[in-house]
Order: structure tokens, then C-alpha cells, then sequence
């Protein structure tokens, strides 16, 4: 069974919020927001917000999530994972060079 002040904890820990739904943790890591899909004894899917692809005229992004592929449907990993996921975006993102126009002769 899934223990919401232990996912609290946890999540205060790492600088999380978090917010608890029927059948869903929603959880914003300060870069990203995530919905974690559980049956209320385990997470069985973890879902993850688009910020790349398809841009649209007003400057946002297509609205939605999409799946993370996990091995490990623990909270520990779980949390561990977005954490992870979260500082190697800000590296990419940090050294990546902006997109250069071709100029037509």
C-alpha cells in the first residue's frame, strides 16, 4: 500500500511538491511536472510533461504527457529517476548551441 506521507517526505526531501488524486500522485519537480499512475498499492505507470516537439504560434508547447520507461516501479527509484531526469535536461540544455539560420545567397 502506498504510504502518502512517506511519498511527502520524500518528495520534500528532494524539493518536490506533490499532490495526491484518485488513482494519481502529481508531482512537480520545480522543472517538470509528473503523474504517476498507481492502483493504491504500487505505481504501474509514470508519466512525464511534454516541453519538446511541436511548437506551437503562441510559443507552448503541445499540452500532454508521455510515458517513462522504468524497470523499477519503487517510490525510491521513481523519485530518483525524475531527479535524474530533471538535472541531465538542465545539462542538455545548458550546452546546447541556439539553432543558426541559414542565410540564402
Amino acid at each position: 500500500m502506498l504510504n502518502e506521507e512517506r511519498i511527502e517526505r520524500q518528495c520534500e526531501a528532494r524539493g518536490f511538491s506533490v499532490h495526491f488524486g484518485a488513482g494519481v500522485i502529481y508531482i512537480n519537480s520545480g522543472k517538470a511536472n509528473w503523474r504517476l499512475m498507481h492502483d493504491g498499492n504500487q505505481v504501474y505507470k509514470v508519466l512525464h510533461e511534454n516541453y519538446r516537439g511541436l511548437r506551437f504560434n503562441t510559443g507552448k508547447y503541445n499540452s500532454g504527457y508521455h510515458e517513462q520507461k522504468l524497470w523499477n516501479f519503487q517510490m525510491k527509484n521513481i523519485l530518483n529517476y525524475i531527479e535524474k531526469h530533471d538535472k541531465l535536461f538542465l545539462t542538455e540544455s545548458k550546452t546546447r548551441r541556439p539553432i543558426q539560420r541559414l542565410q540564402i545567397a
